[in-house]
């Protein structure tokens, strides 16, 4: 018999910003993983993931991921975007596509997430 039990938390997708600062703006998108976790959520930061398989500043590998991005949010049960940084171009078109697929938006700030 299996003991293991099946999570109900929902998976929301996490956009902030990433280009620019990436040392600084990789520390805030691990704040808003971490802020998803505390509300329970299960979250999904692919910008901490496929830049380590990609080049971003490759303008073909970048837009594959940002179409990665979207299937992925399509998936989810929400998009969560963290903004005390700001909205990146990438966060815009991840709210106008939000927006046409019909996604949960969630408007957030983590005001002191530099303290963490």
């Amino acid at each position: 018999m299996s003991t293991k039990t099946h999570d109900k938390s929902p998976v929301i997708f996490i956009e902030s910003p990433y280009a620019g600062n990436v040392v600084t703006n990789v520390e805030y998108a691990k704040a808003a993983m971490l802020d998803s976790i505390k509300r329970g959520e299960t979250p999904i930061v692919a910008h901490l993931m496929f830049p380590r398989a990609m080049d971003d500043g490759d303008p073909r590998q970048r837009e594959l991921a940002l179409r990665m991005c979207r299937t992925l949010r399509t998936r989810c049960d929400a998009v969560a975007f963290y903004v005390d940084l700001g909205t990146s171009d990438g966060m815009r078109r991840a709210m106008e596509e939000a927006a046409i697929d019909g996604i949960i938006k969630d408007i957030r700030c983590i005001f002191d997430w530099s303290k963490k």
